[in-house]
């Protein structure tokens, strides 16, 4: 049976019949972790891949997902976490429960499915604001699991779980609108982090046109306290150093990253990986970071503001603190960020 495969109309052959054709008859060993599994129809969806599992059957598994887009990855037979994350951007398209095992009725859809249809629908997929049904549950679910939504599963997408929604989206730098699209789906369903202390706010919400009336747990989020300024303060006079991370010599990320580490707190090495991990705020207070566009387009150079319009930070002159009004911050500045912990 002859398929598109969604580019350029070029036709394919089934990696189903692929399968049967190239892949021959399986061999188990003990390290494949899975049973050996004929090619006959019926024993290919009949049985459960999971991640870990490695042999014949994984890699029909990947060709077929392969041919459908939602992997990316090597043919290599091994179950590993691209595998497993293509499986739940699978089950999240078609109403299966997602957990990233390919059982009997996650591979049933899966090799008797029109893959031009599924790409499609999935590439389409944004849920918002009113929206609700059984992709809904399986977000709500997720947010729950890694900690960003602490109210009752009601497959209702209402102000709870947009909110929810882009607590995650400012976290791991997606585009915060509160909107669950394809690039929020799949980076959700993909997340292996294990979950936080629930994030929720403090207020009572009607999520639809249900009030939630219980008891809210406090928000556990926390940010860097004023104490950050007794270790950045320590460092001034230390000479900058291209790509330094030491006390020895500081570039500018390499400060921040170390100053923040003091006080337990993990960030990414560069300013733009650190601008797109912070969470924006209107007004800085002590602790957090000040963005500068300095040498390139976007941020740059950053700093530690101090309060009094002052920021700490590692420059052309090593580490220092510099005013904020001057010309020369004031016509550069983008904005503030804060690091915020999740767990």
């Amino acid at each position: 049976m002859n398929k598109r495969n969604g580019v350029g109309g070029a036709l394919v052959l089934s990696t189903m019949a692929a399968g049967f054709m190239l892949l021959g008859p399986e061999k188990a060993s003990a390290a494949e972790g899975p049973p050996a599994i004929s090619n006959n129809e019926a024993e290919k969806v009949n049985q459960t891949l999971r991640y870990g599992h490695k042999g014949m059957s994984v890699k029909s598994l990947q060709l077929e997902l392969k041919a459908l887009q939602f992997y990316t990855g090597k043919v290599d037979g091994v179950y590993g976490s691209d595998t497993q994350a293509a499986i739940k951007e699978f089950q999240f398209v078609h109403h299966i429960k997602v957990d990233g095992v390919a059982g009997p009725m996650t591979l049933r859809r899966l090799y008797f499915t029109n893959e031009a249809k599924t790409y499609q629908q999935f590439t389409s997929t944004k849920l918002l604001s009113g929206d609700k049904g059984t992709q809904v549950v399986q977000v709500q679910e997720k947010l729950q699991k890694l900690g960003y939504y602490g109210y009752s599963v009601d497959g209702i997408f209402g102000p709870l779980t947009k909110d929810a929604i882009t607590h995650y989206q400012q976290r791991y730098g997606i585009k915060a609108d509160g909107v669950a699209g394809p690039d929020t789906l799949k980076h959700l369903f993909a997340n292996q982090n294990v979950k936080g202390k629930t994030i929720v706010s403090k207020k009572l919400h009607v999520e639809g046109k249900k009030i939630v009336s219980k008891k809210v747990k406090n928000e556990t989020t926390h940010s860097v306290d004023a104490s950050v300024m007794g270790v950045a303060k320590q460092l001034v006079g230390t000479p900058y150093k291209w790509g330094g991370t030491t006390p020895s010599g500081f570039d500018c990320s390499g400060f921040l990253q170390y100053v923040y580490a003091k006080k337990g707190f993990s960030i990414p090495r560069t300013v733009s990986d650190i601008w797109n991990f912070a969470v924006s705020v209107s007004k800085p207070s002590v602790g957090d970071l000040v963005f500068y566009q300095t040498y390139k387009k976007g941020p740059s150079h950053a700093g530690i503001y101090l309060g009094n319009g002052q920021f700490i930070h590692s420059g052309s002159k090593g580490v220092t603190i510099s005013k904020m009004n001057t010309s020369y911050w004031q016509q550069r500045y983008l904005g503030s960020k804060r690091i915020v912990q999740y767990n």
